[in-house]
């Protein structure tokens, strides 16, 4: 072969400076014709790094990978038993070129993207690594005292998870920690740093950071590809009911149509971008390139704020829900107004810088009139009502300290004026509620107050699973499913068998009821063959009060906010705690449990689980904290039956309640009065 490629060289000296398609044909298809193939087996002809064909300074990457697809295309269309093996990064182009004719019919295509198997090729890869480095001579001093073999196994699946499929990244870490003039754990121990901090060593992944460069700059609008980069990473994928993520993100940006995915085309390397309407979280390939693009020692200009970027997808949202409040809007059941609705009070608010743009949003933004438009009808109001804000004060404390001190009285006064806001849709609700003949909200409050709970119980629904939906049932009539706590909404079975019951039946009139709720709340995950009751008496006194917001009972405790609807007054609220601690079923029979679980007489999953009573605890701590103040009569309770509360939870190892808890007491005790658990 090398004697023709000579020949034909000393034929045409100037061959190198033709057309790369003469160059092929001359220097290579020619001289394989001119060779007895025959029986001759197909030879294989690697290329690797298609993607890395970038030209000289000034060229187009795409049109210079695309001169070698040509010239691919042309060799493998000679008739000659060749067989060629193409390494590439997935660019979009080049995707596009190998799905499409004439080069699919011929093409297989093979993904080195995260497999479950590659996980464990590295993880076999890992381990020989780590049994050579210990082998070492240089090493023998250094490692001499720790257990064989090393290092600990959360090492291995820290690594393998940052790693996601790459072996560029596993091989740069066994670099680091095999480097010849240090100490292997401690060089371990600072990967590891880096790991859980990756703006903290910015050149420790520097091979893999240049990678990440390069990519990026294949795009040539960067502004707009980080723009998008950053809505993509930080959307919600929880919003089930969104069909079209490409179309909610090109409409909330006020973008033409493909705009955003075409931002992206220089990623699809690093970014899932054609899955992404069915993706179920960030769609990176790579953890280690989050961790670059959110590090802007390590990313540059390149580097993406998630909080601002939240921020403006969060103002994307506003400005959404500021369409559906035109009279004549008909675009509330479109993907974007579904995804504003959903999205940005769980998912944007929470991790939002406070900026101006957003607080401009926030100031003008009249809750009242959108929750007027968007729930006309009064079953649907206070759905809209807990599931759309809670009463929530809008910005966390970690949010006003983290942003400037000229920006945080404007927070607050926003959040006083949203606060306001909302108290005024709730009002509008009761009052409208207050006015129904049945006012079962009021009717099932006076109840949950009442001595003997009469006609109230626990209706324990179950989801389909082993999972329930605790709620409450007034003679049959089971309250709206938007007054139940959506965070705590699901009880295991095993968690709770004093709460859900194995089987049990409604009555005539309470299917009736039933039947009558389940036309007015449409979907729902009730079943007619099955809805069990138990009995408030059955319970621990107080637990029926769980299913209810704690904001929403907020609301209700503060007669400045709810006014004439002021239903759980201070009276009602000692009257509880009194019960709650004092009543057979309450306290004492948890401290009861909590006493053999910490003697080791009971197991916790024989008796239910140690979670079990979480839910009693955390009503015990809302309604402390509800309490005013300057009671005599609250401050005798709680000093009186406070260390057993403590010991409950100190055995059930609520360690969290137990912080809540004493600082609650603590406003109703007399000054230097210290709550311990000794009894």
């Amino acid at each position: 072969m090398l004697p023709r490629i000579e020949q034909a060289i000393r034929r045409n000296p100037l061959i190198f400076t033709k057309a790369p398609e003469v160059q092929l044909d001359q220097l290579i298809v020619s001289p394989c014709r001119s060779l007895d193939l025959q029986g001759l087996p197909h030879q294989l002809i690697i290329i690797d790094g298609l993607d890395e064909c970038i030209g000289t300074a000034d060229s187009d990457r795409e049109q210079e990978q695309e001169i070698v697809l040509t010239l691919l295309l042309s060799l493998v269309s000679s008739n000659l038993p060749l067989t060629v093996l193409l390494c590439s990064r997935a660019e979009e182009w080049l995707k596009a070129a190998f799905q499409g004719e004439p080069l699919s019919p011929m093409t297989e295509l093979l993904s080195l993207g995260w497999t479950a198997k590659a996980d464990e090729d590295i993880w076999h890869y890992l381990n020989k690594e780590f049994e050579r480095i210990c082998a070492r001579p240089r090493n023998r001093d250094s490692m001499r005292y720790f257990d064989k073999p090393w290092p600990p196994f959360h090492v291995y699946e820290v690594i393998v998870g940052k790693a996601s499929g790459q072996y560029v990244f596993v091989t740069t870490a066994i670099r680091f920690i095999d480097d010849r003039w240090s100490v292997p754990w401690k060089q371990l121990e600072i990967l590891m740093s880096s790991l859980k901090r990756p703006s903290a060593g910015p050149a420790l992944f520097s091979s893999i950071d240049n990678l990440y460069l390069d990519i990026l700059k294949s795009c040539p609008n960067a502004n707009l590809m980080l723009e998008v980069l950053g809505e993509v990473i930080c959307f919600d994928y929880t919003v089930k009911s969104v069909s079209d993520r490409w179309d909610v993100l090109d409409t909330l940006s006020q973008r033409s149509p493909g705009e955003s995915y075409q931002a992206l085309r220089g990623l699809h390397s690093v970014v899932d971008v054609e899955n992404l309407n069915w993706s179920e979280k960030q769609p990176l390939f790579h953890a280690s390139f989050f961790d670059f693009i959110t590090s802007e020692s390590r990313a540059g200009t390149y580097f993406i704020d998630l909080r601002l970027s939240h921020a403006q997808m969060l103002c994307k949202c506003i400005d959404r829900l500021h369409l559906i409040m035109h009279p004549t809007a008909d675009i509330i059941l479109q993907d974007p107004s579904i995804y504003a609705f959903y999205a940005w009070r769980h998912h944007h608010l929470p991790e939002a810088a406070i900026t101006e743009p957003l607080l401009n949003r926030l100031s003008c933004f009249d809750f009242k009139q959108w929750f007027s438009i968007k729930s006309p009808q009064l079953p649907q109001r206070i759905t809209a009502l807990l599931q759309w804000v809670w009463g929530h004060g809008l910005f966390s404390f970690q949010q006003l300290e983290s942003s400037p001190e000229s920006q945080r009285e404007r927070a607050r006064s926003c959040t006083a004026s949203f606060r306001s806001s909302y108290d005024e849709a709730m009002l509008v609700f009761l009052d409208q509620e207050a006015s129904h003949t049945s006012n079962i909200l009021k009717r099932l409050l006076d109840a949950c107050f009442s001595e003997s709970f009469e006609s109230l119980s626990v209706v324990a629904v179950p989801d389909g699973g082993s999972a329930y939906y605790p709620s409450l049932s007034l003679a049959g009539e089971i309250i709206p499913v938007s007054l139940n706590d959506s965070y705590l909404m699901y009880w295991s079975e095993n968690a709770t068998p004093d709460i859900i019951p194995p089987t049990g039946s409604l009555s005539a009139g309470a299917l009736e009821a039933h039947k009558r709720f389940d036309e007015e709340t449409k979907p729902h995950v009730f079943t007619k063959d099955t809805l069990p009751m138990v009995p408030i008496v059955q319970q621990n006194f107080g637990i029926h009060l769980h299913v209810f917001f704690p904001s929403f009972l907020e609301f209700l405790a503060d007669p400045q906010r709810s006014k004439h609807h002021c239903y759980i007054t201070q009276d009602r609220i000692r009257w509880l705690l009194r019960n709650m601690l004092e009543n057979p079923t309450g306290l004492p029979a948890i401290l009861s449990v909590s006493v053999s679980w910490s003697q080791g007489h009971q197991e916790p999953a024989k008796a239910g689980g140690q979670y079990m009573y979480a839910q009693w605890f955390r009503v015990l701590c809302i309604f402390t904290e509800l309490a005013v103040p300057g009671s005599h009569e609250l401050g005798d309770i709680l000093k009186h039956h406070g260390s057993a509360v403590l010991l409950a939870l100190k055995n059930l190892g609520y360690t969290h309640m137990t912080k809540r808890f004493k600082v609650a007491a603590g406003r109703h005790l007399p000054d230097g009065y210290l709550l311990t658990c000794n009894l």
